[in-house]
C-alpha cells in the first residue's frame, strides 16, 4: 500500500472541521469528552449513536460500528478509531469477549477498506495493551477474576521475571519491583520458601517454587483461558503496528491500561517495541501509559497537525522527586509518561521556559502517589516533600505575564526588577505568549483537595488553559495537554460567534473538570459511599434501584461544594509575588479589569483594588451513574458568566 507521512495532515485537511470518532466505550470520558474539547477549537467531533455502543460488559455491535465508520469516512475530514471497539465492541468486551482472533481481526478490516477508498483521509487509531489488575474482582474482568485475580497477577509477575533469568531476577528484586511477590511469599509459609523470603528476600529458586505453587492453586483451564485472551489481543496489536507502518493508519497510540513494570503486559510491550523497530514505524507509533484520555489526545493531534503547529511545553513540578515517582497503575516514572503524552498530541518539550507555547504545571507526588480517597490519612499530605504555596505562587507569577487567560486583560504582573512586565502578544504573533495548564497528579483517582481549595487565593481559575485530576496520571495528563492545545487553536479563531462559542466551550469543560475531579471524585464520592450507600447496605459498585436517589443526594452535595468554592473567587483576597502583597478586590456581579485601562502597578506597595474576573456561577443540573456504580459519573453542568449572558449547558 502507498505510504503517507503522518505529518502531511495539514495539506490534506486544510481547515479541519469535522472528525468522526469511534470511542473506546460508552462512558463520558470516551464518548463525550472528545466532542466537548473539540468545540474548544471550533471542531465538530461526531460519535456513533448510543444504541450501537455497548454497556460495560455488554459489547457494542462491531459490524454496525464498522458500517457507521465507513459512512462517516465519506464526508469526515479525519477519523479517530479505537481498535478495541471496532474489533470487540468496547474496552471491557475486549477482555471478556469470546470472539476468536480471526473474528476480531475480520472486524478490523474496515480500516484498510476505508484507506483504499479514501487514501487521503487521515486515520488516527489507538489500541490498548490489556491490563492485569492485582485484586480479586470480576467487575471489569472475566468471572474467574473474583477468585483468582490477585494470584493471576502474581503469576504474571513470576512468569515474566523468571523468564528473564536469575541475574535479571536479582536486579528486579533489588530495584523493589518484586515487592508484591516477596510479600506474598512471606505470607505463603515456609513450604514455599516464605520464611526465607521474609528474612532475606525471595531468591530465584524460591520464586520457581512459588510459581509451581500458584500453578497448583489456579486451575489449568483458567490459566489457559487467561493466556489465550492475552495472546489474541496481542496479535491484534501487532496487526495495528504493521498497518501503521504500511500507512493504513497514519498514527497509532499503543497505550498500556493499568500497568506495572514487570508481568505479561510488560513482556508484550517489549515485543511490540521490537516490532515497531523492525517495521521502522517509530514516527507513526507511540507506546506509553494511558487509555480513556486517548480520544481527546488524538483530536488535539489532528488539530495541531492541521494547523502545522508543534506545541512546545515547559514543565514545572510541585516536588523535587515528582518526575521520578512511578504513578499508581503505571510502569514508568512520571516524567517518562509525560514525554509520551507530549509526543502523542504532536508536541515537544521546550529547551527553556521562554521558548514554550504552553507552561505545564504538574502537581506531582512528593515521594509516592497515594489515592485521592485516602488523602486525609496521616502522612498522605506528602509532608515536606512538596511545597504547594511555592508551586502556586510560581503559577500565579507565570499567569501574571499572560493576557490569554479565561478573563479579558489579566494584569501582566511584575518583572524580576519589580517593574511591570511587557504584555506578551497573542500565540500566533512573534512575541508568542504561553498558555498555562495545570495537571493534578499528586493522587490517583481524584484531585488534590488542598491544591484546589488554595487555588483561588493565588489565581483566577478561569485563567488556566486546562485543568484535570482524574483516575490515572496518564488520564489526567492527556486531558490537560489535549485541552490546552485545543484552547490555543480556539484563541486563534477570528472574532465572532464561532470564537465566542469556542470560549464558552473552554469555560464549560474547564469547570466541568473541577466539578468532577475535585468536588465529586475527591470528596462527594467518598461521602456517598460512607453515607447513603453504607446505610442502604449496598455495594458502591452496584447501586441497583437506588441509583436515582443517590444521584440526587450527590448532586446536592456537589452544588453546595461548587457554590462555596466559586464564592471565594468573588471575595477580597491578598495575593502577590513572594516578598510583596497586592490587594485584589473581586466583587460578585462585577466584570473583569479590562486590559485597555491603566494597569495597577506592584512595586513594593499594595496595588489599587481591581477586579480579577467576571461573575461566575456553576451549577450541576443533572447527575447520573453510567455504569450504575459510584466510580463513574455523568454530569450536566451549567456555566454562567458575564462574558456571555446567554448561558449554555454541556453534558458529560
Amino acid at each position: 500500500m502507498p505510504q503517507r507521512d503522518e505529518g502531511s495532515t495539514r495539506g490534506i485537511c486544510g481547515q479541519l472541521r469535522r472528525v468522526a470518532l469511534l470511542p473506546l466505550d460508552e462512558r463520558p470520558c470516551n464518548s463525550v469528552y472528545p466532542a466537548l474539547v473539540g468545540r474548544v477549537a471550533g471542531v465538530e467531533v461526531v460519535v456513533p449513536p448510543r444504541s450501537l455502543l455497548g454497556l460495560k460488559k455488554r459489547a457494542g455491535d462491531p459490524r454496525a460500528l464498522g458500517e457507521w465508520l465507513k459512512e462517516q469516512a465519506q464526508t469526515a475530514d479525519a477519523l479517530v478509531v479505537a481498535a478495541d471497539t471496532l474489533a470487540f465492541g468496547g474496552l471491557i468486551p475486549s477482555r471478556v469477549s469470546d470472539l476468536t482472533q480471526e473474528e476480531a481481526l475480520a472486524n478490523l478490516q474496515v480500516l484498510p477498506a476505508i484507506h483504499a477508498a479514501r487514501p487521503e483521509l487521515p486515520i488516527y487509531a489507538h489500541s490498548v495493551i490489556m491490563r492485569l489488575p492485582a485484586y480479586n474482582s470480576a467487575d471489569e474482568e472475566p468471572d474467574y477474576w473474583d477468585d483468582f485475580g490477585a494470584r493471576l497477577h502474581l503469576y504474571s509477575t513470576l512468569l515474566d521475571a523468571l523468564d528473564q533469568g536469575s541475574q535479571a531476577w536479582d536486579s528486579l528484586r533489588q530495584a523493589g519491583l518484586l515487592a508484591g511477590v516477596e510479600q506474598w511469599a512471606a505470607a505463603a509459609g515456609a513450604g514455599a520458601g516464605g520464611a526465607e523470603a521474609a528474612r532475606g528476600g525471595c531468591t530465584f529458586d524460591q520464586a520457581r517454587n512459588l510459581r509451581s505453587r500458584l500453578e497448583a492453586e489456579i486451575p489449568a483451564e483458567i490459566r489457559k483461558d487467561w493466556q489465550w485472551r492475552r495472546q489474541r489481543n496481542h496479535a491484534l496489536n501487532e496487526v495495528m503496528v504493521r498497518w501503521a507502518a504500511a500507512g493504513v493508519v497514519q498514527f497509532l497510540a499503543l497505550t498500556q491500561d493499568d500497568s506495572s513494570p514487570v508481568g505479561l503486559p510488560a513482556r508484550e510491550q517489549r515485543a511490540l517495541t521490537r516490532l515497531i523497530a523492525e517495521t521502522g514505524a517509530y514516527r507513526r507509533v507511540l507506546l506509553y501509559p494511558g487509555a480513556d484520555e486517548v480520544g481527546m489526545v488524538l483530536v488535539a493531534r489532528l488539530v495541531n497537525r492541521a494547523a502545522g503547529w508543534r506545541p512546545r511545553f515547559w514543565l514545572r513540578f510541585s516536588s523535587t522527586l515528582g518526575p521520578t515517582v512511578v504513578p499508581r497503575y503505571e510502569d514508568r516514572p512520571l516524567l517518562e509518561g509525560i514525554k509520551g503524552q507530549v509526543l502523542a498530541v504532536g508536541g515537544r518539550l521546550a529547551a527553556a521556559p521562554q521558548d514554550a507555547d504552553i507552561h505545564l504545571f504538574v502537581n506531582s507526588p512528593g515521594r509516592w502517589q497515594g489515592e485521592a480517597p485516602e488523602q486525609d490519612q496521616p502522612g498522605a499530605d506528602h509532608g515536606g516533600w512538596r511545597n504547594l504555596p511555592e508551586f502556586l505562587q510560581s503559577l500565579a507569577d507565570t499567569l501574571g505575564g499572560s493576557t490569554l487567560g479565561g478573563h479579558e486583560g489579566a494584569h501582566p504582573g511584575p518583572a524580576d526588577d519589580g517593574h511591570p512586565a511587557a504584555v506578551p502578544e497573542r500565540p500566533d504573533g512573534p512575541g508568542r505568549c504561553p498558555l498555562v495548564a495545570l495537571a493534578d497528579v499528586a493522587y490517583a483517582n481524584g484531585a488534590d483537595r488542598a491544591l484546589v481549595e488554595m487555588l483561588p487565593s493565588y489565581i483566577w481559575p478561569l485563567d488556566l488553559a486546562a485543568y484535570a485530576g482524574w483516575n490515572t496520571a496518564g488520564n489526567t495528563l492527556g486531558t490537560v495537554l489535549a485541552h490546552s492545545c485545543l484552547r490555543r487553536a480556539g484563541l486563534n479563531l477570528p472574532a465572532g460567534l464561532e470564537r465566542d462559542a469556542a470560549d464558552q466551550a473552554h469555560r464549560e469543560f474547564l469547570l466541568l473538570r473541577f466539578a468532577e475531579d475535585w468536588a465529586y471524585q475527591a470528596d462527594v464520592r467518598q461521602k456517598m459511599a460512607a453515607g447513603p450507600v453504607a446505610q442502604l447496605g449496598i455495594s458502591p459498585y452496584e447501586l441497583g434501584a437506588h441509583a436515582t436517589a443517590i444521584a440526587r443526594q450527590a448532586m446536592d452535595s456537589l452544588n453546595a461544594a461548587l457554590q462555596r468554592w466559586v464564592a471565594r473567587w468573588q471575595e477580597d483576597r491578598t495575593v502577590g509575588p513572594l516578598g510583596s502583597t497586592a490587594e485584589l478586590g473581586i466583587q460578585a456581579g462585577q466584570g473583569a479589569w479590562k486590559g485597555g485601562d491603566a494597569a495597577p502597578e506592584r512595586q513594593g506597595t499594595p496595588a489599587p483594588a481591581r477586579r480579577c474576573g467576571p461573575s461566575v456561577s456553576v451549577t450541576v443540573e443533572d447527575l447520573q451513574f453510567p455504569w450504575n456504580r459510584l466510580f463513574e459519573v455523568q454530569l450536566r453542568v451549567r456555566v454562567d458568566s458575564q462574558h456571555d449572558q446567554n448561558s449554555t449547558t454541556k453534558e458529560e
